[in-house]
């Protein structure tokens, strides 16, 4: 297996110590450590928490929806609330204008800005222009 449970530093793993960073809270305005200019803030979705949860919690709660055969079947979804998604880089990002992003949409982005193509089979959209 890959998961580890009760894992402990040292004991069980080891860190190098320049893979440490520091994590903080950015708003914007507050100055980029690498080049000085202000933080922008822009709407995204969240990236960072990702489970296979099935439907653990939304047939307990009764949240449901109507699929295309319009039978009613608990979500199994990824939240589409907005939540902010920032961007650290040494140049500039500009946004596309998409106001609605979604999880389907981080993988294409960050291709796009490492400069990969995406395959065809990735049918998210890009978040910053190219």
């Amino acid at each position: 297996g890959y998961h580890y449970v009760h894992a402990k530093l040292g004991r069980d793993l080891t860190i190098a110590d320049d893979a440490w960073v520091d994590v903080i809270s950015a708003k914007a305005g507050d100055l980029c450590p690498t080049c000085g200019e202000p933080l922008k803030l822009a709407r995204g979705i969240e990236c960072g928490q990702v489970f296979q949860l099935g439907t653990k919690y939304s047939e307990p709660m009764g949240a449901t929806f109507m699929d295309v055969d319009g039978k009613e079947k608990p979500f199994t979804a990824h939240t589409t609330n907005r939540v902010p998604l920032i961007v650290v880089d040494d140049k500039p990002v500009e946004l596309a204008g998409i106001e609605d992003g979604r999880l389907s949409d981080i993988a294409p982005t960050i291709l796009a800005m490492m400069g990969v193509d995406r395959p065809a089979e990735m049918t998210g959209r890009v978040l910053v222009k190219e």
